[in-house]
Order: structure tokens, then sequence, then C-alpha cells
């Protein structure tokens, strides 16, 4: 939710829900797992380092739209000025 109105307030129409947060999170675990020296190589079309299952979860583009916009601040954080560090 509060990643669909940081997008909003930036002029772009992100329209993330749950199964592309739950598959946003399944690639930053699998890219833990499976090392590659930049993003650009787990989405590449390159035969010597693709990695088809990236693909299949999330396109490149929509990944870094989502990385771009998340935001997990609520109200309540607001009234706290050490929140960021806590």
């Amino acid at each position: 939710e509060k990643t669909n109105l940081n997008a909003k307030k930036k002029n772009f129409e992100l329209n993330i829900d749950i199964d592309d947060f739950k598959k946003y999170l399944a690639m930053i675990i699998l890219m833990a797992i499976i090392r590659k020296p930049c993003l650009n190589s787990y989405l590449s079309n390159d035969e010597l380092i693709i990695t088809p299952i990236f693909k299949k979860i999330l396109t490149k583009v929509r990944f870094e739209n989502i990385s771009k916009y998340l935001c997990f601040e609520n109200e309540e954080n607001k009234l706290d000025s050490l929140w960021p560090i806590r």
C-alpha cells in the first residue's frame, strides 16, 4: 500500500499487490543464493550467463520499479524523529 502511494507521489502507476511483493522477495532471496556481478546479469539474454528462473518470476523493468518505489514507512513513525535509526 505504501509502495503504491510512494509511486503515485512521483507520478508513476506501480500497482504492486501481495503476489508481486512475494515474487520480488523470492528474487532477492535467489539473488543471495545465486551470485552474479550485477542486476543485469540476473535478467540477461546472454546464453553464457542466463538464469531463466529470474525472467519467469518478474521482468527486469518490474523488478527495478518495485526496488525504486518500495516503501515501509507508516504514519506512526512520523511522530518519532528517531525512527530511521531504530
